[in-house]
């Protein structure tokens, strides 16, 4: 009976440290999760639902008039290939840009390249992970950042592991 309650307190210490650091590691991961998601400030607009990436550029536009158009290169966009990525903007002035890749129904990792200016638009690289499903439906935000705040386009197009 005395090594079962010797084994029952041995259990219990490592049990509830255990416990407190998955729980501050699940607190944690709320907070860096909350920092990934959009400003809750970002003005968003939204790609039209037929808008083909695969196909060329598209564009998400102002209801008051404007838009802001990404173009991804190589086309079909495939997974686990280096990405040219180009943006586009009228009506804006653009501080900064970045486009943030992110799975719909999976999480796949931070994924936000930092795009340059270029002359009439902001360029830059990055590629995505291979996913351990047949296909991906990735949620691509531009995330801008201007005098009047931050902003958000929102473009959504999917991937295959091999192309259909």
């Amino acid at each position: 009976m005395h090594d079962t309650d010797s084994s029952s307190r041995r259990l219990r210490l490592i049990a509830v440290p255990l416990a407190v650091v998955m729980v501050l590691v699940g607190v944690l991961a709320a907070v860096l999760w909350q920092r990934l998601q959009l400003p809750a400030d970002a003005r968003v607009i939204y790609a039209a639902a037929d808008c083909d990436l695969h196909a060329g550029p598209c564009r998400a536009e102002w209801p008051e008039g404007g838009w802001v158009e990404l173009a991804i290169a190589p086309r079909p966009i495939e997974m686990l290939v280096p990405l040219e990525l180009s943006v586009r903007a009228t009506g804006l002035e653009i501080e900064a840009a970045r486009i943030d890749f992110a799975g719909e129904d999976m999480y796949m990792g931070y994924n936000r390249p930092v795009l340059a200016p270029d002359e009439d638009r902001f360029t830059g690289q990055g590629i995505l992970p291979m996913c351990v499903t047949d296909s991906m439906t990735w949620r691509t935000s531009v995330l801008l950042d201007t005098p009047e705040g931050p902003i958000a386009a929102i473009f959504r197009f999917k991937t295959w592991r091999t192309q259909p």
